[in-house]
């Protein structure tokens, strides 16, 4: 190694690669003395004569004393130089960044510790190479070698220190990187990622937020990190850009709803609790400028509200109950369609919230666009006449509901073949096949009801979608059922016509100032020969009546609950009736 052009003495070449710590050591300081005298002399081509040789001789040597001396000899020379060591960083940091992946620990060691001098004396010039540094400091992070990990903490706050103090960082360049790390599991990795997230973010000129779609997903997968400190710091940082999305001016929400729903569907709580919560900040803060998104949000927040943790639950309902909202009364369309299919694959759910959640969405669309989400109803039918088939009440009720506003609210002309086969399906034929199947576990003297309206024989404007017809046609199965199950089981068979009630079925029909039976209620009450308020018990007590044995010879009836009302044939409160009256 000897060289006579060498601007190094042999004694300090042969000492720099000695196995004893304390020679290479002292061959360094001379090596530090050498440098400055060249640097005061402006000797620029012996010092890049001297990096030349440490480089090529020592750091790249097959003999690991030989690469410890040339770490320390460069770490020296960087010494020597001092503030002009800027002007030699091509120079110095590949071969101190190649040793990082040395096969010797100790190795690894100088090669952090060369970096760490080097750094300290060339501040921010450093930051032209910070990828590659950064690069490093992953290798490092994650060595098995527990002083390599030690030096590696060092040499990772100095250069925080170094980006924090310098408006010269190009967050942009670094972000492809942090999104290639970000996917690593490795702890260590880790946790120098999310530290470097937070050093950054608290810097006011890398605007962080605008990269957080880069790597929101990452943070979040570390939310179920076995480490509990990892879990922590993640948890902390998603808070905090939380909060800075709520005081932002301006948030692209769109790029980060996938990662979002996504989320939502983890397997780890906390990661189903936090994105669920971030759901719900997105619906309150970005409104209308989510529409594109809006499916993808929907189910994302439904499959929450059935989820097995009470608090994920809670949220999720809670969010849901607002997004409907938002959308009820937001003046623009939503696209229906990817919409409705994920409502239709809700109602799927093995979850009783599930499904109501969905039925609630469905009606509001029906109220808010029955245009629009009419031309769906061959797709929805068939969901929904399964629906009904549910072993909640709740979701029966609700799901009748929807189909009373499907069928209901369209004119007899514009109900289409399926709408009005799914009204008699509903309406009718519910009731045949009810007794069908029961009527052979029914002992004799057993009484059937129905209910049915009293359009099924007077036109009732309003009340369409075939739903007339229905109910013609179940007071007519009425009188056939009754003597059919009479002669072959003695089974009674009636239907009750009540008149207007304000039941969750009826509310759902028509929409503006007041709904179609309040119009009915209030029709009733000024025309019927009994003025008076008609409420379910009235039903309900006709209904034990015609069950009881007092009614034993009454069957096939049709019986009027209505205050008399379908006994008039003339409204007293007509226009015409005022005017004569005058």
């Amino acid at each position: 190694m000897d060289d006579p052009s060498s601007p190094l003495p042999p004694q300090v070449l042969r000492s720099l690669g000695d196995r004893s710590y304390d020679k290479r050591k002292n061959a360094a300081l001379e090596i530090e003395s050498q440098i400055k005298a060249l640097q005061e002399k402006g000797d620029a081509a012996r010092v890049e004569r001297v990096i030349e040789i440490l480089a090529r001789d020592f750091c790249t040597s097959t003999n690991a004393n030989h690469r410890k001396g040339g770490l320390i000899g460069i770490a020296a020379t960087a010494i020597g130089l001092m503030a002009s060591t800027r002007r030699h960083l091509d120079e110095l940091l590949p071969p101190v960044l190649h040793c990082f992946d040395d096969p010797e620990s100790r190795v690894r060691y100088y090669a952090c510790e060369s970096l760490y001098n080097i750094a300290k004396v060339a501040r921010g010039g450093i930051l032209k190479y910070f990828n590659s540094i950064f690069d490093g400091l992953c290798s490092l992070f994650a060595d098995v070698d527990v002083d390599v990990k030690n030096g590696a903490n060092l040499l990772d706050r100095l250069v925080k220190d170094i980006v924090t103090e310098s408006d010269a960082f190009d967050v942009e360049t670094f972000i492809p990187l942090l999104q290639k790390y970000i996917k690593r599991t490795n702890p260590y990795i880790r946790q120098l990622l999310v530290g470097w997230i937070v050093i950054l973010d608290s810097v006011p000129d890398t605007q962080m937020l605008d990269w957080l779609p880069d790597f929101l997903d990452g943070l979040f997968n570390m939310l179920s990190d076995g480490n509990r400190e990892i879990r922590q710091a993640a948890d902390s940082a998603l808070g905090e850009f939380l909060r800075e999305i709520k005081t932002s001016a301006v948030v692209e929400f769109g790029p980060m709803v996938g990662i979002l729903v996504g989320q939502c569907n983890s397997k780890e709580r906390l990661n189903r609790l936090t994105a669920i919560t971030w759901v719900s900040e997105f619906i309150s803060l970005g409104g209308d400028s989510l529409l594109p998104f809006y499916s993808q949000l929907l189910g994302a927040t439904s499959h929450c509200i059935g989820d097995h943790e009470r608090e994920i639950r809670d949220v999720a309902e809670r969010t849901c109950d607002e997004f409907l909202l938002l959308v009820r009364e937001s003046p623009k369309v939503c696209e229906l369609s990817p919409l409705l299919n994920t409502l239709m694959g809700e109602l799927a759910s093995d979850y009783v919230p599930t499904k109501m959640a969905a039925l609630r969405w469905i009606n509001m669309l029906l109220e808010k666009l029955p245009k629009e989400t009419n031309t769906f109803v061959g797709e929805m039918l068939p969901v929904l006449l399964k629906t009904l088939a549910d072993e909640s009440d709740e979701v029966v009720l609700l799901v009748l509901q929807v189909l009373s506003r499907i069928s209901v609210t369209k004119p007899l002309l514009e109900t289409s073949r399926k709408g009005y086969l799914a009204a008699s399906s509903a309406s009718a034929y519910s009731f045949v096949s009810l007794l069908a199947n029961f009527s052979p576990f029914m002992p004799s003297g057993s009484s059937a009801l129905s209910l049915t309206y009293v359009a099924s024989t007077r036109t009732i404007p309003g009340y369409g979608g075939g739903m007339s017809s229905a109910k013609a046609q179940l007071e007519s199965d009425t009188r056939t059922l009754a003597f059919e199950a009479g002669r072959k089981g003695g089974i009674r068979v009636n239907t009750i016509s009540a008149g207007p009630l304000k039941s969750r079925a009826a509310s759902a029909i028509g929409k503006g100032k007041k709904t179609f039976i309040e119009y009915a209620i209030d029709y009733s009450k000024a025309n019927s020969p009994m003025s008076q308020d008609l409420y379910s018990d009235d039903v309900g007590n006709t209904g034990l009546f015609l069950c009881s044995d007092m009614a034993r010879c009454v069957t096939g009836a049709t019986m009027y609950v209505d205050n008399g009302l379908s006994t008039m044939g003339m409204a007293l409160d007509a226009q015409s009736m005022v005017k004569e009256e005058e």
